[in-house]
């Protein structure tokens, strides 16, 4: 081997030294890139899961205020009248149902701005 060679295979080493640092250092900052998207969405996906657990509680004690309202109605004849009078607007045969507005209706209602005419500009003062 001549000295020639020797010295082109000692300066390949360090020629390819900054690549492979380059290169790892590449590697490292796309896995952590991903990893920080990756938590984000981990992190959005618990609150998530929150949110639909605290919705799963509040159907469950909606179904079961339903399931205790079902059965009052069954065992209380009267309050089952009640419901259907009141809620459902049911008459007996030969009652008659009054239905009364529930608000007052506002007297009149304002003009709105943009439908007013316009105001009145003064004339010019003679100098």
């Amino acid at each position: 081997m001549t000295s020639t060679e020797t010295a082109a295979r000692a300066q390949t080493p360090s020629a390819v030294r900054p690549l492979l640092i380059g290169g790892a250092v590449l590697l490292v900052v796309l896995f952590a890139a991903g990893g920080l998207k990756s938590w984000r969405d981990l992190q959005l996906e618990r609150a998530h899961e929150v949110e639909l657990q605290l919705r799963i509680q509040d159907t469950e004690q909606s179904v079961a205020h339903l399931k205790r309202r079902i059965e009052l109605l069954g065992k209380d004849p009267a309050a089952l009248e009640r419901v259907a009078r009141e809620e459902l607007g049911m008459v007996k045969p030969g009652e008659v149902l009054i239905v009364l507005p529930r608000e007052a209706p506002s007297p009149v209602a304002p003009v709105p701005a943009s439908l007013a005419p316009p105001a009145p500009t003064p004339a010019p003062k003679p100098h």
